[in-house]
């Protein structure tokens, strides 16, 4: 009875046991359920939801001109939601599955309809909500698959999620591919692309995205729940043909003295618009490329091209005059241990100071800085101070070269710093830097900071614009500034660079030959760095320009003969493209539709608009089509319809290249272009068929 009764205790107890271990689970459940609701809630919606940033389209970056010198393609990710209604429908899939896979296979030619049909039932059969169909798919490719089975009943009943990207595209190759530079993520920009990265940018967009298995994130839905607003456009000072010409005449130069690297740099005089700059360096191939920007970033010793800038403190001073002789013996001058020298072997003897700045005497220079300044050394510092060329240009492309100048206490400075320092060694600038010096005295005095960059726009509105910046309102008296370029002038005239003399127009500058130090010493195989820097016309300059070449090694090493030609080459290319007569009071009214160089076709809007400035007459034979070819017949500009069908490859020659890009990139090819001007011969055949992700190569004339 006893044991009974001790068994039913036991059963009661424990009965009261989990009856109690049920409300206590149960009032926790109801805690969280409704008093911690919410908070759990939240912290699960951040651990399997998130808004994921969209990117924006970058934007363009187009020369003075206006002709694309960088823009972005965009491109697409397709995926596949099936659980939608079209690909539920067990009729609808088992009657255009097979068409859809064909489609797919004849469009891409990646995978044949079988492989398609197999992946698609795979991962339809798993349900899958973000299956990957196909990357890297251009916009037409994508209006296509738009309009295949399945895809074609929209994003909401047939599942197709469409994620943008873009890629950035150079149409004129390598051509001033340093200064455009480049922008990665989460580090500094390089070149332009950097600079103006603000503008360039644009602002992410936001989509809700849900985690799903295997770590994916989907979006939640079709749409954006906020749009990206794409970048702004930049319009750049950089002129293509004089960025060719330059780039064109700087690489022959260093083939043909086989230099280690060299970089050309062309100034508007007034506006200080960089109109060009060619930088290139010999890679362990022997070819040349841009992958480094000497002008901005390379400080070094520029030699006798500094001579300007003494001169200018010596004249300005009142301490010497164009016509004082000096006397440069011969040719050498010995300053406590160290001895200047000429690069003439016997000297020039007695010498005026025009002649010693046109000859480029180091001798009388250094005589006559150490005999001025020699007991107040810094005010030769102070001077130079005075110009603003002790400072950086701060021209916003990242990596600038500081400009050094030792003063008196400086750990360095010796009693030769001073002479050595007159003629261009013992101190440290860039080529932009020493091309703004010689861009002032070209401006009357007037210093002012390089620019590369007109514009900013947005949907041909104007963002802003960047106004000309004066650095020095009169870096010398106006007197020294005409006495400067009467030397200048010389030096083409007579001096070390008269083998650069033209007959159409006169040019004014200065040679410059440089030891190069190598880890702070002159190695005792002697390298040496060319330079020329001065402007033209000279006696009403438009454009300056620099030259600097270094370790030339067939021979020729001073200014005058490596860096002084290209000088010239490029000078005689400007002048002459701003002296062209296209139509002259010679020719006849009948006449000039035959003169004009024919475009074998491009977009109707702009040849409407050219032959509208031109004053030409025009009759259209084209319909509603978007792009023309031109004849010119019965003294007419005749448009004609030119069909541009999707499969097939376009004939392109005589297009301008912007036009051939957006047309072939659209049709799926790859373009790889060489040249500048009009297309001249292409790579693929008219009229054949388009393989997906083919390259085409352009050459221009």
């Amino acid at each position: 009875m006893n044991t009974k009764r001790d068994i039913l205790i036991r059963v009661y107890l424990s009965f009261v046991f989990f009856i109690l271990i049920g409300m206590a689970i149960s009032t926790q459940i109801g805690k969280i359920q409704f008093k911690e609701g919410k908070y759990w809630r939240s912290i699960s919606d951040s651990l399997t939801t998130s808004f994921r940033s969209i990117e924006p389209i970058r934007g363009n970056i187009y020369s003075s001109d206006n002709k694309l010198l960088v823009t972005s393609i965009p491109i697409y990710e397709l995926r596949i939601d099936f659980k939608t209604q079209a690909w539920l429908d067990e009729e609808y899939y088992a009657q255009y599955i097979d068409s859809f896979c064909f489609k797919m296979s004849q469009l891409f030619k990646d995978a044949s309809a079988k492989e398609y049909k197999y992946r698609i039932s795979r991962a339809k059969n798993r349900k899958e909500r973000y299956y990957l169909l196909k990357r890297n798919v251009n916009h037409n490719y994508l209006k296509a698959v738009k309009g295949f089975p399945f895809l074609r009943m929209g994003k909401y009943k047939g599942g197709l999620i469409v994620e943008q990207h873009s890629i950035r595209i150079h149409p004129f190759q390598l051509l001033a591919e340093r200064t455009i530079g480049y922008k990665v993520p989460n580090v500094q920009g390089v070149g332009l692309e950097g600079a103006f990265d603000e503008y360039l940018a644009g602002k992410d967009g936001q989509r809700l995205m849900q985690k799903i298995s295997g770590g994916q994130w989907i979006p939640i839905n079709y749409d954006n729940e906020v749009e990206p607003e794409d970048g702004k456009d930049i319009i750049s000072t950089i002129d293509v043909n004089i960025q060719d010409f330059t780039e064109e005449a700087l690489l022959k130069a260093l083939i043909t003295h086989e230099a280690k690297n060299g970089c050309a740099v062309v100034m508007e005089v007034e506006t200080g618009h960089i109109k060009a700059i060619a930088n290139l360096k010999r890679n362990a191939n022997g070819a040349y490329g841009e992958t480094y920007n000497y002008a901005v970033g390379a400080s070094t010793e520029p030699g006798s091209t500094f001579k300007l800038i003494t001169a200018m403190i010596l004249l300005d001073k009142g301490l010497v005059k164009l016509t004082d002789i000096i006397d440069t013996r011969d040719g050498s001058y010995e300053f406590y241990d160290r001895v200047m020298r000429d690069n003439h072997p016997t000297g020039y003897g007695q010498i005026s100071f025009k002649e010693a700045f046109e000859l480029s005497s180091n001798v009388a220079f250094s005589k006559l800085v150490f005999d001025n300044f020699n007991k107040n050394p810094k005010a030769f510092i102070q001077e130079i101070q005075k110009m603003s060329i002790d400072q950086p240009l701060g021209i916003g492309i990242a990596g600038e070269g500081k400009p050094m100048f030792k003063s008196p206490g400086h750990d360095e400075w010796s009693g030769i710093t001073l002479p050595w320092m007159s003629v261009g060694y013992e101190l440290l600038m860039t080529p932009l830097q020493m091309l703004t010096v010689y861009n002032a005295i070209a401006n009357k005095g007037k210093m002012i900071k390089p620019l590369f960059a007109e514009e900013v726009r947005h949907i041909d509105q104007v963002v802003k614009h960047y106004e000309t910046e004066v650095i020095n309102k009169q870096i010398c008296s106006k007197k020294t500034c005409e006495q400067l370029k009467i030397l200048l002038g010389g030096v083409v005239l007579s001096g070390t660079a008269k083998n650069i003399k033209s007959k159409q127009y006169k040019i004014a500058g200065k040679t410059g030959t440089a030891l190069v130090a190598l880890q702070g010493s002159y190695s005792k195989d002697k390298k040496y760095q060319a330079s020329f820097a001065g402007y033209f016309p000279a006696d009403n300059p438009t454009y300056s320009c620099i030259v600097v070449i270094t370790d030339p090694s067939m021979g020729h090493i001073y200014g005058s003969s490596v860096a002084a030609p290209v000088f010239k080459e490029i000078a005689d290319k400007i002048h002459a493209k701003g002296n062209k007569n296209y139509l002259t009071k010679d020719v006849k009214a009948d006449d000039r539709y035959h003169l004009l160089p024919i475009v074998r076709f491009g977009k109707k809007t702009d040849l409407i608009n050219i032959s509208s400035y031109l004053g030409l007459e025009m009759k259209m034979n084209s319909s509603g089509s978007e792009w023309v070819y031109v004849r010119p017949e019965n003294n007419q500009i005749q448009l004609y319809t030119k069909n541009i069908k999707e499969d097939i490859v376009p004939d392109v020659r005589g297009m301008v290249l912007s036009d051939a890009i957006y047309i072939l990139e659209n049709l799926g090819l790859k373009v790889h272009a060489r040249g500048v001007g009009k297309i001249k011969t292409q790579s693929l055949e008219p009229g054949s068929r388009i393989d997906a992700n083919t390259v085409i190569r352009l050459k221009l004339s």
